[in-house]
């Protein structure tokens, strides 16, 4: 029959499902409330930070910074939005995803997932190209939820040569209303409130 052939294919499927509502989950609650992302990490957690500038040499390190741990990952991730959630109907940033690739490790221990895009720090006005690789695990304490063991992203500012006829440089753009992340207004509950990491079952 059909049968084994279709198992990894509904894998497959699954895991990416589960990426891109990771991705969703992610970026929606750091734009209106980054200090709910605490939810996704356990204190066995690990972020890892690094940013580069792109110029006309190639790609220039600039820093990187490692957070072990939930204290150190919020510390990090509060520190990159301005040290506080914003204040209701704002949004902290602005992302575009372009790309979410998400796999289940052959082992099925865990799902590898993938997310690249642009992200506009508001309180900073500076848009950076960004790539993220998240581990996420399943939690020890609830089977059908996931928790992000390892995330890694890589932030590199964008130059664009400035030319007759192009919009300014990126993060040079004139002050604008912040669209809204990923299609959602950013006033709007992006999760349920009993919804604290992302979840491999149904809804």
């Amino acid at each position: 029959g059909n049968g084994p052939e279709l198992v990894p294919v509904a894998m497959a499927d699954a895991a990416q499902g589960i990426g891109e509502r990771f991705a969703q989950l992610y970026y929606g609650l750091l734009a209106v409330r980054p200090s709910g992302l605490r939810h996704f990490y356990r204190e066995e957690s690990q972020i890892s930070r690094s940013w580069c500038a792109v110029g006309y040499a190639g790609e220039v390190p600039k820093s990187s910074r490692v957070h072990q741990g939930l204290t150190q990952i919020m510390e990090g991730v509060m520190a990159s939005v301005g040290g506080c959630d914003p204040t209701a109907g704002q949004a902290a940033v602005v992302t575009t995803i372009e790309t979410v690739q998400s796999s289940a490790l052959p082992d099925r221990s865990a799902i590898a997932a993938h997310i690249a895009g642009f992200i506009t720090f508001l309180h900073e006005n500076v848009t950076r190209r960004f790539n993220q690789a998240v581990l996420l695990e399943p939690h020890p304490e609830a089977s059908q939820c996931l928790f992000v063991h390892q995330d890694t992203v890589q932030y590199m500012d964008c130059w664009v040569p400035l030319q007759a006829g192009l919009p300014l440089p990126l993060g040079q753009q004139p002050q604008q209303q912040p669209v809204a992340p990923l299609g959602v207004a950013p006033a709007a509950p992006l999760v349920p409130p009993e919804v604290h990491v992302p979840c491999g079952g149904s809804e």
